[in-house]
């Protein structure tokens, strides 16, 4: 899914179908307070760092999907790229902005 679409731009859209796929039918898809598919619907934290509340996520994401999305790059940067987010997503979904401006910080 993801290197097919590797050279679209990514959407809220993509990654919200891909959290899905990814997480429909696991453990965390049978809790009550679990969006599977979706934005967060509680406050969390990660590591000890406390993250986006629910209510900013949809923000902070799109903030980095415009930057990733007006970056002009190779192939192998953007499915590189592409990667690192998505897989941030489905860690936490709002520790994105962090890794965002690491990539782009060295990437640019």
């Amino acid at each position: 899914m993801v290197i097919d679409n590797a050279m679209q731009p990514l959407s809220e859209a993509f990654i919200k179908r891909l959290h899905f796929t990814l997480k429909n039918g696991t453990s965390d898809s049978r809790k009550d307070w679990f969006a599977v598919g979706e934005y967060k619907r509680v406050p969390n934290e990660v590591g000890g760092r406390d993250t986006a509340a629910p209510e900013e996520v949809a923000t902070k994401i799109g903030a980095l999907l415009y930057g990733h999305n007006a970056t002009k790059s190779t192939l192998w940067n953007r499915l590189l790229s592409s990667i690192m987010i998505l897989s941030v997503f489905i860690r936490s979904k709002t520790e994105m902005v962090v890794w965002a401006d690491l990539f782009f910080s060295r990437n640019a």
